[in-house]
């Protein structure tokens, strides 16, 4: 019984040593909610057609995104979301300096902000 418990310790602690701690709160992707009044409008995501109003686009998290949201007979809404580093990060400093590197490599270590979009689309004059 007390050999179980010590493996799996050393096993849990090897884990959180050997890994990002933004790796393992967050992941590589972020889910970004995205909404417009009125409700239908086209969601092109970096020239790339995502779908329409309400949507959740799942963006990576270590690039930024720009995001253009539009309705015809409404002008269309740009939007940037940029990638900022996540706070999630500096636990890496208290579980081991190798967690870094990983959250930089897979992409944790990041946010993108803003974390939603909802647009109130303006009518064409």
């Amino acid at each position: 019984m007390i050999a179980m418990v010590k493996t799996w310790l050393a096993t849990t602690v090897a884990a959180v040593a050997f890994s990002g701690c933004a790796t393992i709160v967050n992941g590589p992707n972020q889910k970004i909610p995205i909404s417009s009044t009125p409700t239908g409008a086209a969601v092109v995501i970096d020239d790339k057609f995502e779908g329409t109003t309400p949507t959740v686009a799942t963006l990576r998290r270590e690039t930024n995104h720009f995001v253009k949201i539009a309705l015809s007979g409404y002008d269309p809404v740009e939007v940037s979301l940029h990638s900022e580093i996540s706070g999630w990060v500096w636990w890496n400093i208290l579980f081991g300096l190798i967690g870094i590197a990983i959250d930089a490599s897979t992409g944790a270590g990041f946010k993108l902000t803003p974390e939603e979009l909802a647009v109130d689309l303006k009518q064409q004059k």
